[in-house]
Formats: structure tokens, sequence, C-alpha cells
């Protein structure tokens, strides 16, 4: 709690607290008028809050329907997934009175009050854009879904590591 009095930073209670760094890397390399940011906060039915610590083996008590990978990649999840979606102009990111940084804190801020909220409602608010996707547990769906949020992950890691090796 010093080190966020000391920074400024939002004490966030639902959601970790973002870094900037590699966002603000990879942003500076894709700067035009067109580029368009999603902003996207994802919610499972059933979500209560619970946090899986070590003590817990890293496993949830309560929140089991909220998917790890390999439930994902099983055909084993909630069945239900709600969608928030902000849409951003680049410019408008990394023109922020308080830098990317300071866009972030105020977007995770917001994730963390509508997640506080999906935990009380079970719904996201009305205000904003909102969708619930029912998966369809095929194999099929949840390979593909798999495939590209790993292939996104490794392609995000790998871009990273260049960008620390070219500025040193």
């Amino acid at each position: 709690e010093r080190l966020l009095k000391k920074t400024g930073r939002p004490d966030l209670k639902k959601v970790l607290l973002p870094q900037h760094q590699v966002l603000e890397s990879c942003l500076t390399h894709l700067q035009n008028d067109d580029t368009e940011v999603y902003d996207l906060t994802i919610q499972y039915k059933g979500y209560s809050g619970e946090v899986p610590l070590s003590s817990m083996g890293w496993k949830r008590d309560k929140d089991v329907l909220v998917p790890t990978l390999l439930k994902l990649l099983v055909g084993h999840a909630s069945n239900q997934i709600h969608i928030d979606s902000r849409l951003w102009k680049l410019r408008d990111v990394v023109n922020h009175e308080n830098g990317v940084q300071g866009w972030l804190d105020e977007s995770f801020e917001r994730k963390d009050e509508l997640t506080k909220s999906f935990i009380k409602d079970q719904k996201f608010p009305v205000e904003g854009s909102r969708d619930t996707f029912t998966p369809t547990g095929s194999l099929e769906n949840m390979l593909i879904l798999w495939g590209t949020t790993s292939a996104s992950f490794f392609a995000f890691t790998v871009f990273a590591a260049v960008l620390k090796v070219v500025r040193g």
C-alpha cells in the first residue's frame, strides 16, 4: 500500500495492477490514425471473486467453472462468458494526459468496479458494450480457442523479447 500511495497508482481489489512498459513499447510501433485498441473485460458465470492461493494448491474451491487452459482445451468450462468491450483510438491511448500508464490505470480501475459489480449481480452493468457468449463446448472449438490464445501469447512474448534486445 505504501508503494501505491508513493506512486499514485490505484489500489485495485479484484484485478491485478497492470504494468505499462511492454504495452507502451508495442504501441509506439503501431502508431497510425486508423489503429484501434480493444479493451476487454471477461467474466464467467458463477464467478464469486475467489482468488486461488498457494495454500489452496492454486486450485479453486468455489469458482470451479472458471476455466484454466486445461479446462478450455478439454471443453470443461463455464457455459456463459460475459464480455465488456470498449473501443479506443490508439492516439487516445498514447496521448492520454498521464501516458499509457495513466490510461491503463483508468481502464483497470473500471475493470475492478465491473468485476465487483459482476460478483454481486452475475452480469455487467447496462452502460457500455456487453455481450454474453455461450461456447458450444466442442473439442474443435476449444482447440481453435486454445490455439489462438497460445499463438497470441507466444507472438506477444517473442515481440517483447525482441524489443528488449533491440533496446539493450
